[in-house]
């Protein structure tokens, strides 16, 4: 009998119907599709996090993890200003942030990292940010193009898409 696996949701082993023979098979099955999904996201098995013996993170980790923390921004108005320790920016490099406040007005919404340089952050089709786009609380995605920031995952610039 096999058993199929879709997902890693759905291992098809249910201690109470199928043969505990077939689980080593099952099993093996599960880790080559996990396996398979870290390599098609870049995470190497170094990059996974191992518990201690309690399950928890131990000590030598975790100023590790912490540094994976978004850092909050601050500024004034539609400026963003936030310190990730970098010199330069990279094209096609993705910073996060955790927005500090409300993208208020039409306009230019700017993001200065570590003092490299003040540069406009536009949407996905390159136009200006409107207001409500960048949320408070919010994480920001943006790419470095070259000449500006350009953002991820902005809001819609109306509420015309809600209900």
């Amino acid at each position: 009998m096999a058993y199929p696996i879709d997902d890693l949701t759905n291992t098809n082993l249910d201690e109470a119907l199928d043969d505990p023979s077939q689980a080593r098979t099952e099993l093996n099955a599960v880790i080559l599709k996990t396996k398979a999904m870290l390599q098609q996201t870049g995470v190497g098995a170094s990059q996974v996090l191992k518990l201690d013996s309690n399950g928890k993170i131990p000590n030598s980790v975790q100023s590790t993890v912490t540094s994976y923390l978004p850092v909050i921004s601050t500024g004034t108005g539609n400026a963003f200003s936030v310190n990730l320790g970098i010199t330069a920016y990279e094209v096609g490099r993705v910073y996060e942030f955790l927005a500090d406040k409300t993208t208020a007005g039409i306009g230019s919404t700017t993001l200065d990292i570590d003092g490299v340089g003040v540069r406009s952050i536009v949407d996905l089709g390159g136009s200006s940010m409107q207001a409500n786009q960048i949320i408070k609380n919010q994480l920001v995605k943006v790419v470095w193009t070259g000449s500006v920031f350009e953002m991820q995952n902005a809001f819609p610039a109306s509420n015309s898409y809600f209900i």
